[in-house]
């Protein structure tokens, strides 16, 4: 499990290899970290994304019919977005562990990530072999981080960064804290 901030992955820095080259990738934090943007950046252009009740459509499909539906399994990227809710669903945990192995198997990039709800994504981690699979952490910035953060949104709205002493000093910390402290300042 790799540990980063979403805009350590989100920069022009190469991806760790980790994360370019297993085919699913797992992207857990708090909400607000970036989840979803970084999620994005892990997958090649043009990828599927499969909100909840995309999910919930394609569960559904499999039980039905033994087989997922031909853009789940065909897409050659997929973003599995908001998987929560997974507690005692052992179906729901096999059927999306078939589909994870079935697109690792034909090579296509598959990145799930974290719902609000809870962790129990974590459950999918024993349906996939180690080598098939990698988890991404993203956290808040500390210190400097956060200071770089809020001088430069500062001066994308075009005011000296001396003017935000709140959001520097904001608890809880998130990115989204930080814009409605700046969107006050006018």
């Amino acid at each position: 499990m790799l540990t980063r901030t979403s805009r350590e992955l989100l920069g022009d820095r190469a991806l760790p290899t980790v994360l370019r080259l297993r085919p699913v990738l797992f992207v857990l934090g708090e909400v607000g970290s970036g989840k979803s943007t970084v999620a994005r950046r892990l997958l090649p252009p043009g990828s599927h994304e499969c909100d909840g009740e995309c999910m919930r459509k394609g569960l559904n499909h499999a039980a039905r019919h033994r087989l997922w539906s031909d853009t789940l399994l065909e897409s050659p990227g997929l973003l599995l977005d908001g998987v929560d809710c997974l507690h005692r669903r052992y179906g729901a945990v096999r059927l999306i562990g078939e589909l994870l192995r079935l697109r690792a198997a034909a090579g296509h990039r598959t990145v799930l990530v974290q719902g609000a709800a809870d962790m129990s994504i974590s459950l999918l981690y024993p349906e996939l072999p180690c080598e098939l699979r990698a988890s991404v952490l993203l956290r808040f910035p500390v210190g400097g981080g956060r200071r770089r953060f809020v001088a430069q949104a500062c001066r994308a709205r075009g005011f000296e960064p001396v003017r935000a002493p709140a959001a520097y000093q904001l608890e809880p910390w998130s990115y989204a804290g930080v814009e409605r402290v700046l969107d006050g300042l006018g």
